[in-house]
């Protein structure tokens, strides 16, 4: 009797050593896995700070940037009001040269007339030139005889006389 009871208790107790076996196993690797997440939980921990880190300096560049930019929009919106400027100062520069470009072609056409003018007037001197040797040279052949006619005529009257 006491031996069955013995043993039922030994077998109870193989039990009870079985199952504390096998909880321990199961504390074993629930420890595992609370050290491996824990673990993950302190990495996430210094991501999240590294990150929050990051967004920090990203914002801190952002508002940096948008200052930039704001700037810029500044400087780009002054140049275009001093280029708006330039470009009217050229317009109005270039009226007068278009009045100029003007004059220039009205001399240039004047020259031109003048050149024409000249032209015409040395092949007129040429011309008058040539009728006044022919005129010399008549006037010189006119001339001799006359004399010609001259002496003959007092020759005639000498012979007359005679």
């Amino acid at each position: 009797n006491m031996d069955s009871e013995n043993w039922k208790l030994e077998q109870e107790l193989n039990k009870l050593e079985r199952e504390k076996q096998s909880l321990l196993a199961k504390l074993k690797s629930q420890q595992k896995d609370y050290n491996r997440l824990d673990k993950q939980h302190q990495q996430l921990r210094q991501d999240n700070a590294l990150l929050i880190l990051k967004a920090n300096d990203t914002e801190a560049q952002s508002q940096y940037l948008s200052s930039d930019l704001l700037k810029l929009q500044s400087e780009n919106g002054r140049l275009l009001v001093l280029l708006n400027q330039r470009e009217k100062e050229i317009i109005h520069l270039k009226g007068p040269d278009q009045d100029m470009l003007h004059e220039i072609n009205m001399l240039k056409e004047e020259v031109t007339l003048l050149r024409t003018q000249t032209r015409r007037q040395q092949e007129e001197k040429a011309m008058l030139k040539g009728k006044s040797q022919k005129l010399e040279a008549s006037l010189d052949d006119s001339y001799n005889q006359k004399n010609k006619l001259a002496a003959e005529k007092e020759k005639l009257q000498e012979e007359n006389e005679d």
